[in-house]
């Protein structure tokens, strides 16, 4: 089982000695069952003491044993669950940006999300189905031993009700992987609907459609969940039937009919009785355990990895100085959405040195951010090569590569907290920026916090350029900053800051469709369907 499995990866030595003590758990219980099963069997004469003695030791031993199984099943549970949502983010921290843009970010955030948290109730179960199952076990142990006989007619009726509960359960299985289908296209619609909600407020034909293909999304997902959680029922209730069937023929066909004596049927009795209980927890725990296999499948569908995967502690710090950036024939393939041909990027010819400001030009879909994302190392080029002072850029040197930049990109992200900026210094120069770039009034910095985010989609490019500036790295790239602009700050941007960072030795790639202002580059850059021409 993919769970336990996934238990045994986190501390082989913990699990195997939990399940060693469900087993003496199990095994405890069965011999208080024994011990009641003789007692009943005994002569008028009553129990020795020694009899008395072994009852009063199995009883405590039956939930102390049981309980610290439990308790360390519990504890490795949460220790793999966390393992599990580290590695995950991890993982996808280390994973190339293409292969997780192919990933989708409603796949990604359902399985941080959903799935992790379906995996933990999952994992919950297990220490009480172990315990159980050990029970199960030793139960059937103790009958073979007591009647080899009416065993084998047992195990032949298990056999039978076994093969018929895989089947019922493969069909709710399969039912809960398209419920779990449909759940990837409902997050992407409660997406849609977070950032499309005001141009689905102003078109009333596009919001009864949106309306309409959403309740058929969650439409599918409730008949889906409903047929799988149906024959969970089904199971349940097939159990109990199958349970009193096997009790039936042991006590009126089976029994009689292979001469067995009345202590055995009664041992038998008695201990079928007592299974009822475990048998039911672990029907009633297999949907649960369904549901987080199915889980941990889409998880495992990423194509990520489970196993943590730190990022990397040495080699991020930049150059102390660089003299030439050079991408020699790079090139990039990839298809677009809704695109049956491949867009082909280079092979791009293009060097950088410290100082000067590069304007890159070029209409939509000309291949500009992706020649930005291959420049700050996010894509790896497929042929060519990116070399830094005539060094190859490779796996080994890309993070400290990636360290020469700064990026406020055109679809840019807000943190609400100062990640990664070094603390000297940084409230002052913070409070300067926040003044210079008409934030001072509308928010302020409290520690590494700021105190908003609550702005304009310009306010916001305002803030994400500020918190570049304090990175304060050698090469900066712009997409289309002042696109969310007033004049006063577009005028500012190009006027004022890039002849400032120019002067401090910076270099500036800055994507813009700004005419007016090309005089301003040292350098003007122009993509077409993915090729590099020189303006001037």
């Amino acid at each position: 089982m993919k769970l336990f499995a996934l238990l045994l990866r986190t501390s082989p030595r913990s699990l195997l000695a939990a399940l060693l003590l469900g087993l003496l758990s199990g095994l405890a219980s069965v011999l208080l069952l024994v011990a009641i099963h003789r007692a009943l069997t005994l002569s008028q004469s009553g129990a020795s003491a020694s009899q008395l003695g072994w009852y009063a030791l199995l009883v405590v031993a039956v939930p102390l044993l049981g309980g610290v199984s439990r308790f360390w099943l519990i504890r490795l549970g949460q220790e793999a669950l966390f393992r599990l949502r580290q590695g995950l983010v991890e993982r996808i921290l280390a994973t190339p940006l293409a292969r997780l843009e192919q990933v989708r970010s409603p796949r990604l955030l359902a399985a941080l999300t959903e799935d992790v948290s379906v995996l933990g109730n999952g994992v919950v179960v297990l220490p009480t189905l172990a315990v159980n199952l050990a029970m199960i076990v030793a139960s059937l142990a103790y009958l073979g031993w007591l009647s080899p006989r009416l065993f084998l007619g047992l195990a032949a009726g298990l056999v039978l009700s076994v093969a018929s509960y895989r089947m019922i359960l493969a069909a709710g299985r399969r039912r809960l992987e398209r419920a779990r289908d449909q759940h990837d296209v409902l997050m992407a619609r409660l997406r849609d609907l977070i950032q499309g909600l005001q141009e689905l407020l102003i078109h009333q034909g596009r919001r009864r459609e949106f309306l309409v293909a959403t309740a058929a999304t969650a439409d599918g997902l409730r008949s889906f969940s409903s047929q799988a959680h149906g024959l969970f029922s089904l199971l349940a209730g097939w159990g109990q039937l199958v349970f009193f069937a096997l009790l039936g023929f042991l006590m009126f066909g089976l029994g009689r009919w292979l001469g067995a004596s009345t202590g055995e049927i009664t041992g038998y009795v008695l201990l079928l009785i007592f299974l009822r209980g475990p048998f039911q927890i672990l029907l009633n725990q297999l949907p649960e355990l369904s549901r987080a296999t199915v889980a941990l499948s889409r998880i495992e569908a990423l194509g990520l990895g489970l196993e943590p995967q730190p990022l990397p502690a040495a080699g991020e710090v930049p150059p102390a100085k660089w003299r030439r950036l050079e991408l020699r024939g790079v090139s990039l393939s990839y298809r677009e959405d809704g695109n049956a041909e491949s867009f082909r990027l280079g092979p791009v010819d293009l060097e950088l040195e410290p100082g000067e400001v590069v304007f890159l030009t070029g209409g939509n879909g000309s291949g500009k951010t992706t020649l930005a994302k291959l420049l700050l190392g996010l894509y790896r080029p497929e042929s060519g090569e990116i070399l830094l002072d005539g060094s190859p850029v490779d796996d080994a040197s890309r993070e400290s590569y990636r360290a020469l930049f700064s990026a406020v990109f055109a679809e840019f992200h807000l943190f609400d907290r100062l990640f990664g900026i070094p603390p000297e210094g940084r409230a002052e120069q913070a409070t300067n920026w926040l003044a210079e770039l008409g934030l001072g009034s509308k928010l302020s910095l409290d520690g590494d916090r700021f105190s908003t985010l609550a702005l304009s989609r310009g306010q916001q490019k305002r803030l994400a350029l500020l918190v570049a500036m304090l990175e304060d790295r050698p090469i900066y790239v712009f997409d289309e900053w002042a696109a969310d602009q007033d004049p006063a700050f577009r005028e500012r941007f190009y006027r004022q800051l890039l002849p400032e960072l120019k002067a401090r030795g910076k270099t500036v790639v800055a994507i813009t469709h700004d005419d007016r202002y090309f005089s301003l580059a040292d350098r003007l850059l122009h993509l077409e369907e993915g090729r590099l021409s020189v303006v001037r």
